[in-house]
C-alpha cells in the first residue's frame, strides 16, 4: 500500500511528508481511537494502526475501512492522519450523496472517489 512510502518524522527533514500531532491530549485522543478500533468488528485495518510517544507525538498514516456509512467514526473529525473509507454500491450513489449530506454538520475532509 502506498501509505508505507510516506515518510513520517521531524518536521525539519523536508522529506517527511507526515510530522508528530501537536500535543500529547491530541496524541492520546488518536491513539485512543486506534486503541479502540482494534476491537470493532464493523472496522478493517487497512494501513497504519500505529502510535508511538517514544520521539515526539507520531501516529502512523492510518486507514480503515468501514461496512457502515454511519459509524461513528464517520461522524467525527479526528484532526489526526487516520481516514476511514466507505465503499457503497454502484446503485446506491444517490441515496450516498444524501447520506453525506446528513450525516453531519461540518465535512472537512469528506470525499467521493468515483471513476465516472
Amino acid at each position: 500500500m502506498k501509505t508505507k512510502a510516506i515518510k513520517v518524522g521531524d518536521p525539519e527533514n523536508y522529506e517527511n511528508f507526515v510530522n508528530a500531532v501537536i500535543h500529547e491530549e491530541a496524541f492520546d485522543r488518536l491513539a485512543r481511537v486506534i486503541e479502540k478500533a482494534q476491537s470493532d468488528p464493523t472496522l478493517e485495518l487497512l494501513a497504519g494502526g500505529k502510535a508511538s510517544k517514544e520521539e515526539g507525538y507520531f501516529v502512523q498514516p492510518t486507514i480503515y475501512q468501514t461496512m457502515d456509512p454511519q459509524h461513528e467514526l464517520m461522524k467525527r473529525e479526528l484532526f489526526g492522519p487516520i481516514a476511514l473509507v466507505y465503499v457503497f454500491p454502484d446503485a446506491e450513489w444517490l441515496q450516498m450523496l444524501k447520506t453525506i449530506d446528513t450525516t453531519t454538520s461540518y465535512g472537512l475532509t469528506g470525499s467521493v472517489f468515483a471513476r465516472d
